[in-house]
C-alpha cells in the first residue's frame, strides 16, 4: 500500500483536528444539551462517510453533574484550573529533588494546592447555580475529590483528560504517589553477605528517617476527609449568600 501524499496527510490532520474541536464543543455545552448535540454530530459524521468516527462519537457518555462541573471549570476558568495543576507539579518537583532537603517546598506546595482547590470549589458552586443546578454538599464533595485527583495525577501517564470527563475521578493511591520517589540505584544482593561500615550504617539510618518524613508529607498530599468537608462546608455557605 502506497503512502499518502503530503496533501492527503494534511487533509486528514485537518479533519481530525476539526473533529477534536467538535468533541470539545460537546463537553462545553449545558448538560441538558449534550445528548442531542452528540447524536446530531454522530449523524453528520455517518452521512459524510466517516462511519468509524460516528461510532466513537455516538459512544460518548453524558457526564455526571459533578464531572460536567469540573469540565466547565476547565473550559471557563482555565487560569484557576491550571493553577491547581501547577501546585501538583510543584509538589512533584520538590519531592523528586531529594528526600529531606525540600520538605519546606513540599509543604508550601500543599498549602497552595489547598487554596487553589478551595477557590475552584467556590467557582463550581457559581457555575452550578448559573446553570440552574443545585450545588448540594454531595455534588460539591464529588467535584472537590475529582479536582484533587486531577491535581495529584496530572503528571502520570494514565492521567484523566481534563475537559472531557464523564464521571468522577478517584485520587491515585499511595503506590502511584510513591512512584515519584527517586531510586537509589541499588545493586542486586550477592550471595556473600558483606560487612557494612558504621559510616554507611549511619547514612542508611539518615536515609530511612528521610524516607519516613517523605512518606508523612506525601500522605498530606491527599486532602484529608476533614479538610475536604471544611472546603465543602465553606463552599456551600459561599453559594448560599
Amino acid at each position: 500500500m502506497g503512502r499518502n501524499s503530503p496533501g492527503e496527510d494534511s487533509k486528514m490532520s485537518e479533519t481530525k483536528g476539526k473533529l477534536e474541536d467538535e468533541v470539545d464543543a460537546l463537553f462545553m455545552l449545558p448538560l441538558s444539551e449534550f445528548t442531542a448535540a452528540r447524536n446530531t454530530l454522530a449523524a453528520q459524521l455517518k452521512k459524510s462517510g466517516r462511519g468509524d468516527e460516528a461510532v466513537l462519537v455516538k459512544a460518548l457518555v453524558k457526564p455526571s453533574i459533578s464531572a460536567w462541573a469540573v469540565n466547565q471549570l476547565y473550559w471557563k476558568h482555565r487560569k484557576a484550573f491550571e493553577r491547581l495543576i501547577a501546585t501538583g507539579e510543584r509538589f512533584r518537583q520538590a519531592q523528586a529533588s531529594r528526600l529531606a532537603s525540600k520538605v519546606a517546598d513540599m509543604r508550601g506546595a500543599l498549602e497552595a494546592r489547598r487554596e487553589a482547590l478551595s477557590h475552584l470549589s467556590d467557582l463550581s458552586t457559581e457555575l452550578l447555580r448559573e446553570a440552574d443546578h443545585n450545588p448540594t454538599l454531595d455534588t460539591i464533595r464529588r467535584i472537590t475529590t475529582t479536582l484533587e485527583a486531577i491535581s495529584a495525577s496530572a503528571s502520570l501517564p494514565d492521567a484523566p483528560r481534563p475537559g472531557r470527563l464523564t464521571d468522577d475521578v478517584d485520587p491515585p493511591g499511595f503506590d502511584s504517589l510513591a512512584s515519584w520517589i527517586p531510586t537509589s540505584g541499588k545493586k542486586e544482593r550477592t550471595t556473600e553477605p558483606t560487612r557494612v561500615p558504621s559510616s554507611q550504617k549511619s547514612g542508611r539510618a539518615a536515609t530511612s528517617t528521610a524516607r519516613k518524613r517523605w512518606r508523612a508529607d506525601t500522605r498530606q498530599y491527599r486532602v484529608s476527609s476533614t479538610e475536604r468537608s471544611s472546603i465543602v462546608q465553606k463552599t456551600s455557605s459561599f453559594g448560599g449568600r
